[in-house]
């Protein structure tokens, strides 16, 4: 694929030319996907009845933004698996530990305390994923126990499970840019040096 002059990210990944079927329209399709298989998990365990009404709503705000990020903007640094799971692992434990400390503390120092907690353990451990946030927000504010937990690795592992066959079946992989990226430059520094070449030759 021909990629353009320009690149992303510091020069890192090349913007590549891609059909707006392939680019755009196939991986939103897999995001809205996802999130109505989302939905369906939460209505089917009666989260809001568990939980209380409006519960579940954070947590589907928290996935849909993930989603996005993870399959309409897959190059973004907070598109990383690594950071996308390690994100949600750190929310639900730290929301799970805000859950336990509201009755002391009360509700409005917790959740202070736990976004504070989530945003310094992701700047520290470098998994900046900003949507995991609300995820420890919502377990602190509906008192959410660890069926929480439990429905939002089940979340992570089909999010993830929906990535993997989006990349199988629509994406450039990211080696496949590696190699754009590589290509591009030898062409650049073949160019150069028989323009360096050219310029000695009418010198001489």
């Amino acid at each position: 694929m021909d990629s353009e002059e320009r690149y992303r990210f510091g020069g890192k990944v090349p913007i590549v030319r891609e059909s707006r079927l392939r680019n755009k329209v196939i991986p939103s399709l897999f995001a809205a996907i996802t999130i109505a298989i989302l939905v369906f998990l939460m209505k089917y365990v009666r989260f809001d009845v568990l939980y209380g009404t409006g519960s579940s709503i954070v947590i589907y705000s928290s996935f849909a933004a993930s989603a996005f990020i993870l399959f309409v903007t897959p190059y973004a640094r907070a598109a990383k698996v690594h950071r996308f799971v390690g994100a949600y692992i750190l929310a639900a434990i730290i929301g799970v530990a805000g859950y336990y400390i509201a009755d002391y503390l009360g509700l409005y120092i917790t959740i202070a305390i736990v976004v504070f907690a989530m945003a310094l353990a992701m700047i520290e451990s470098r998994v900046q994923h900003p949507p995991a946030i609300g995820i420890a927000f919502a377990f602190v504010l509906f008192h959410t126990g660890y069926i929480g937990v439990l429905v939002v690795l089940l979340g992570v592992v089909i999010i993830l499970g929906m990535r993997v066959m989006l990349e199988a079946f629509v994406y450039e992989l990211e080696e496949d840019a590696k190699r754009v990226i590589k290509r591009e430059r030898k062409r650049s520094h073949a160019k150069a040096f028989k323009e360096k070449k050219g310029s000695r030759r009418s010198k001489g």
